[in-house]
């Protein structure tokens, strides 16, 4: 496996300590997996782990020493089209574990003793909470208006927690109001690119929620017993305004990426 730059092409060894290339673009990850195989799924596994023959992981055997049980979430139906994947009852109670912990794992692999992220909450807390298991110190820097619960969380998990003046972005020119939605506050994704390059190859459609959707799409989820944070009903807001612009969308799955106790504030 090899880095590759999304701008230049520039090729760097996966156990690389630079963030980014020197041209300024980001890392992709050079990997084609296996062709999937039920056989090779390791039942004894009750972790995303299990499917590991498929991931793109160092070795097989740093993740071990880094998982806490994340994926494996179920899904419900909602009502007659729309169906729930309940990612926060993961660890962290945020989809956020998936990633953190493959992520760690290779911070493990590589002998990494130090990780520096910013992040909006759910992603900072679940990576201090994969380092702490694994025994890596951590740093996590969240902007102003972060849930105060978040920052409670990340603290717990040993990591020091930076809070900076402004929004995520440090950029006026970019700055999405306040928003109820601190997951999605970025005005300007580092992979913006490439998220509207997938869309375009895909036929992605997009919809506008505006803010005051947001908490009547989480009333509504929890008074059919889902109590999700408010990123997580921004997601609900969207898949209701999709049917009011498109029609019906038959099995629709819905990621309720975040629990709500996290975003009360």
């Amino acid at each position: 496996m090899k880095f590759s730059c999304s701008l230049c092409g520039q090729q760097e060894t996966v156990s690389t300590r630079k963030a980014h290339c020197d041209c300024g673009g980001l890392w992709k990850l050079d990997f084609q997996p296996p062709k999937f195989d039920p056989e090779k799924i390791d039942r004894d596994e009750w972790s995303m782990f299990r499917y590991r023959e498929f991931m793109a992981l160092d070795d097989d055997t740093s993740w071990r020493g880094v998982t806490l049980g994340e994926g494996m979430t179920p899904i419900v139906r909602l009502d007659r089209e729309a169906l729930l994947k309940m990612d926060y009852f993961m660890p962290t109670m945020s989809f956020k574990d998936r990633g953190a912990a493959v992520l760690i794992a290779h911070c493990q692999a590589i002998g990494a003793d130090r990780v520096v992220q910013d992040s909006s909450g759910n992603a900072g807390n679940a990576v201090a909470a994969y380092c702490a298991k694994a025994g890596i110190a951590c740093e996590i820097f969240v902007p102003e208006g972060t849930s105060p619960k978040k920052i409670d969380m990340i603290r717990a998990h040993g990591a020091v927690c930076t809070v900076v003046p402004g929004n995520r972005d440090h950029c006026a020119d970019v700055s999405p109001l306040p928003t109820l939605a601190e997951g999605i506050a970025i005005g300007k994704p580092m992979r913006g690119r490439e998220i509207l390059e997938y869309a375009g190859k895909h036929g992605v459609r997009f919809v506008h929620v505006p803010e005051n959707k947001i908490l009547a799409a989480r009333a509504a989820l929890a008074l059919k017993g889902i109590y999700c944070e408010h990123t997580t009903a921004a997601n609900y807001a969207g898949y209701l305004a999709y049917c009011e612009q498109y029609g019906p969308a038959p099995d629709c799955l819905i990621t309720m990426c975040g629990a709500g106790l996290k975003s009360d504030h």
